[in-house]
């Protein structure tokens, strides 16, 4: 990289603007594989673009998806979306659709970063028209993209069709399990709630299979509502019981399952057990300082013992 470096100033110093722009390029490159700083990685991309010559479009629109690529990966969505909007267009131009699709995944990742989940579900049909069949790891990326942003939209079922398709495709128990919960959660707000059920009892296998504890317990615990709501209420105490011992470093999580108890326990006439339950989430509630929670659960109180 330090040749590059030097490389980079003796050509300034010539003027040699084209060969300039290729070196830096190439300096990104470098930077981006060995790692580096990352304010030096973002000027190697800038300056190829401020002295690339426009008609060498190619190099231009590589610089662009770059340093889109980079600043999509540090949260900089709205710079990256500018860049990557140049890349599509330039490499489409060139008749490039492969990199234009590979340019698209990280553009509807920006798009949905900045709240522009329409332009982040177009974006990613267009790239899933494109890319090869066999390309795995961006076709997911870009799938995921496209069921968030289809879930803000409010088309509930096209977001759990993607949601779904992305579980059997994930290599890694984290990535299955948080497509599974995301597909539950869909499930839930449908009020699917014996499917939500089996969703949640999904995402709790593959967190656990990540090593997640905690995520398994939140994923039982949502379980066990959802299978209140379906109409099995006494599964539903089971379920709770098992995500209690997993949320002891939870207690937001452990109060609120309190509270879902004390409503299980209710519907199953079991009433002083959902009055020791309601205390126990008013208690929890009000020492984690959450006012509202807290009230939300002395109302349940006072209901039970009227």
């Amino acid at each position: 990289m330090e040749t590059a470096r030097a490389a980079r100033q003796a050509l300034r110093a010539e003027g040699d603007v084209l060969t300039l722009a290729r070196t830096a390029l190439l300096h990104g490159r470098l930077i981006q594989r060995h790692g580096g700083d990352l304010e030096e990685l973002l000027g190697a991309f800038g300056e190829v673009l401020a002295v690339a010559p426009r008609s060498e479009a190619e190099l231009r629109a590589v610089a662009h998806a770059s340093r889109g690529e980079v600043l999509v990966m540090v949260d900089r969505a709205a710079e990256a979306a500018e860049d990557l909007i140049e890349a599509v267009a330039l490499f489409t131009a060139l008749g490039s659709p492969d990199s234009a699709a590979l340019a698209r995944v990280d553009l509807a990742t920006a798009y949905l970063a900045t709240g522009r989940p329409m332009d982040a579900a177009v974006t990613a049909e267009e790239a899933m028209a494109l890319l090869d069949p066999d390309d795995l790891d961006n076709r997911t990326a870009v799938q995921w993209a496209r069921a968030n942003a289809l879930g803000l939209l409010d088309d509930h079922e096209g977001a759990l069709a993607d949601f779904t398709a992305l579980i059997p495709l994930y290599k890694e128990p984290m990535q299955a399990a948080r497509a599974a919960d995301s597909a539950a959660r869909v499930l839930d707000r449908l009020d699917r709630d014996a499917e939500a059920a089996e969703a949640f009892a999904t995402a709790a296998g593959y967190y656990e299979a990540a090593g997640s504890s905690g995520d398994r317990g939140r994923m039982l615990r949502r379980r066990a509502l959802s299978l209140h709501w379906a109409g099995e209420s006494e599964r539903a105490l089971e379920a709770g019981e098992q995500a209690r011992p997993l949320l002891e470093d939870e207690p937001f999580e452990l109060a609120t399952l309190a509270y879902d108890q004390a409503r299980v326990l209710q519907a199953l006439d079991r009433n002083p057990e959902a009055v020791a339950r309601a205390r126990e989430a008013l208690e929890q509630f009000t020492a984690l300082g959450d006012s509202d929670a807290a009230e939300t659960a002395k109302e349940l109180l006072g209901w039970l013992e009227d």
